[in-house]
């Protein structure tokens, strides 16, 4: 049916073509003959016009049809001239009247054409828009796309590509069972306007409807991709994909098992490039390649803060991140480091946190709906249709940031492993060998107690088995630092209202621990996993350097590493909000609908401060002197000797 509307749309475009054109040249052929007798009559007007509008005119068929343009230097002017203001409107409602008489017609090029001739940014991105949606409402997807591709903002080429994907949906819903080629318009999409799946560096999503809606789904706020680690990188690897390689020196290229980087002399050197305005090296933004932390050395007679750990050089994967040419490990961040030192520094506010969380009134719609459906048995067939709806009650949730900037890459790491998490747990993302969803751990008590809706909360925070130091605190080692995974059922109440119940049933508790002991395997799945234990352990570094005044000690003030300090840190794309985590499942006839919100939550003082965690180790006072024995002049990083 899809196949012949759009056969019924070029045959009428067609016969509208034939027609017009007998219009245009008898059109033409009047206003040819009244321009030759305003010639004869009027030379003086003809000949005191400025040769340049001539040349300036924008050359289209039927542009004749319009008054002639006002000279070049007016035209298609923004603001109006002074004393003006008819005048200046003139010329883009002229150009406006060229392209809706093109488009009239189906004439899609000489319209794209004269819409590219706007000099003002807005004003073309609107005119080619006008174009594209025209091509879509014709049937045309790959040709709009195509025209969207030369709006030259992001944001307006953004919000023109959702504009045609959601008129070629309905297009497509409109003609029936037949199914447009999106996979064609995906690629061409991402070639056209860019990578839609979100990295930090890019501001958007892109993936085909579930098969009953058919289509794709575009969303340029940046909603998180749902795309596996697996999934890109065969997908690229069909294309030929090849990592790109770090262009570094022998000796940071080389593997270590402990690298140091002073970050006071780091500091000092950025300092000294900013102020002679030059760029930072990629070899200071990755740390010289440090994958993990495993000491912190403070020598105050020197005034050095060091940090030591594995590194190696690195490559640039299909997503961009710097990981390890061996090890596949990403780098730490300089970004990351600056951002957590000014959170855990005196004008900070010690500790930082994400929220996803549900809308009230989202929560309200969803219990009535849940409530209202319980005591009538889903009819056959119909379960993907009371998902949706769910979906539908609950809608989106919002994204908050507390402690750190809601726009920098820390920011983007931890909300993107925090929705991951709940995708994981309610089975929607793969997690890691041997691990289960909550559906797949849920017991016959869940099923029974969970009135309908379950409100679970899974949340991410420190976990650190032991943090060491010597007796004068020269040294700190991280032992055993990763992620942990901590559960709560929570409840609902008519308004919507989320109530804590800070006890979690045995099944939520189990997915919790399971996600806690795989989390190594997680981390090497899907890269964003382990960027996050990164930035906790940055988190760790900086709180022991304030609670424990070891910046004092050092006399560093942190320089431009400072709050309000010279470096900036660069900005990412965070969503602000996402879709809702939930879903459902039949269990023991019985339906389950699930909810899922949490967040992650970094207060790094709690494990520094806490005596079972943090404390004196004797052995750490030969490794702080070896290492001091060390110490290089001139360089902001080096390798330890091996022993």
């Amino acid at each position: 049916m899809l196949v012949n509307s759009i056969r019924r749309i070029n045959q009428n475009s067609t016969s509208r073509r034939g027609q017009a054109a007998g219009i245009w040249i008898m059109g033409f052929a009047f206003f040819a003959t009244l321009m030759i007798a305003v010639t004869l009559l009027m030379p003086s007007a003809v000949d005191s016009t400025p040769k340049a509008v001539a040349a300036e005119e924008p050359q289209s068929t039927i542009e004749r049809v319009t008054p002639t343009p006002a000279p070049a230097e007016s035209v298609f002017t923004d603001a109006a001239a002074p004393g003006n203001s008819v005048a200046s409107e003139a010329p883009v409602a002229s150009l406006q009247n060229q392209i809706d008489a093109h488009l009239a017609v189906g004439e899609f090029a000489p319209a794209l054409k004269l819409a590219e001739q706007a000099p003002a940014p807005a004003e073309k991105a609107k005119l080619v828009t006008q174009v594209a949606m025209a091509q879509a409402k014709s049937g045309e997807p790959k040709a709009a796309m195509a025209s969207v591709g030369r709006i030259p903002a992001l944001d307006s080429r953004q919000e023109a590509t959702e504009s045609v994907v959601r008129e070629t949906r309905e297009q497509t819903q409109a003609g029936g069972g037949a199914q447009a080629d999106f996979s064609s318009l995906i690629n061409l999409i991402q070639t056209s306007v860019g990578e839609w799946e979100d990295t930090g560096e890019g501001s958007g999503t892109i993936q085909p409807f579930d098969s009953q809606a058919g289509g794709i789904s575009v969303d340029p706020n940046g909603l998180l991709a749902h795309l596996t680690v697996e999934e890109k990188e065969g997908r690229l690897k069909a294309l030929g994909f090849q990592a790109r390689k770090a262009d570094l020196n022998e000796d940071m290229a080389a593997a270590s098992q402990l690298r140091l980087v002073s970050l006071t002399r780091l500091e000092r050197e950025i300092a000294a490039r900013l102020a002679a305005g030059q760029s930072i090296p990629e070899s200071m933004k990755r740390l010289a390649g440090l994958h993990s932390i495993q000491y912190v050395f403070v020598y105050p007679q020197d005034g050095e803060v060091i940090l030591a750990g594995p590194a190696e050089g690195w490559e640039f994967n299909s997503q961009n991140q710097a990981i390890g040419s061996t090890s596949g490990e990403p780098t730490l961040h300089l970004d990351d480091l600056v951002t957590v030192l000014r959170t855990f520094s005196d004008m900070g506010q010690q500790k930082f946190r994400c929220l996803i969380a549900p809308r009230q009134e989202g929560l309200k719609q969803l219990k009535a709906f849940v409530d209202a459906s319980a005591d009538k048995p889903l009819p056959a067939g119909s379960t993907g249709r009371w998902v949706k709806a769910l979906e539908r009650e609950l809608g989106r949730q919002d994204t908050i940031f507390e402690g750190i900037p809601a726009d920098s890459r820390v920011a983007r790491v931890i909300i993107e492993a925090d929705y991951r998490l709940k995708l994981i747990g309610v089975g929607k993302l793969k997690g890691a060998p041997g691990m289960a969803s909550y559906f797949d751990l849920m017991t016959d008590s869940d099923a029974r107690n969970n009135a309908n809706l379950t409100a679970l909360r899974w949340w991410l925070t420190l976990k650190c088995d032991a943090i060491k130091h010597s007796d004068d605190h020269a040294v700190h080692e991280l032992v055993g630092s990763s992620v942990l995974c901590l559960s709560e059922n929570e409840l609902v109440n008519q308004n919507g209202e989320r109530i804590h119940t800070w006890q979690a049933t045995a099944s939520n508790e189990e997915f919790a621990q399971r996600f806690t002991d795989n989390y190594k395997q997680l981390a090497d799945q899907q890269l964003v996993f382990a960027d996050l234990q990164n930035i906790f352990d940055l988190s760790l570094v900086a709180s022991i350097l304030n609670q424990k005044q070891l910046d004092d000690a050092a006399g560093w003030d942190y320089g431009v590493f400072a709050p309000n300090g010279a470096y900036e840190t660069a900005k990412y794309n965070v969503p602000r909000e996402i879709e809702s985590v939930g879903d459902y499942r039949v269990f023991k006839n019985r339906e389950v609908a699930v909810q899922v919100a949490g967040g992650v939550t970094v207060n790094a003082a709690e494990l520094v401060l806490d005596q079972e965690t943090t404390h004196e180790s004797p052995e750490m006072r030969k490794v702080a002197e070896e290492q001091h024995a060390q110490l290089p002049e001139n360089r902001w990083w080096w390798d330890a000797s091996a022993k």
